[in-house]
């Protein structure tokens, strides 16, 4: 359901902040990064949860996955805050 308000509050976002330039292309192209990238997060959970004969364990890869999410966001705002 959250892309759903996503889709319309791009555009809405867009429209109230007065940048009404190329209005279409920049929000097709936007909504349609939103979905690729929420159909690929999606269905990452699913592909290391796949049995596959000869591979034991993950080895550590949702660990990492995890802690590589939680940093690069913390990365980001630290970054943001600072050089901004």
């Amino acid at each position: 359901m959250i892309p759903v308000y996503a889709f319309l509050f791009v555009p809405l976002r867009s429209v109230m902040s007065g940048g009404c330039d190329r209005f279409l292309q920049r929000t097709s192209t936007i909504q349609w990064g939103l979905m690729v990238c929420v159909y690929c997060v999606s269905h990452a959970p699913a592909i290391f949860l796949l049995k596959i004969p000869g591979y034991e364990g993950h080895g550590g890869v949702m660990d990492r996955i995890d802690s590589i999410c939680f940093a690069a966001s913390v990365f980001f705002h630290l970054t943001r805050y600072y050089f901004t």
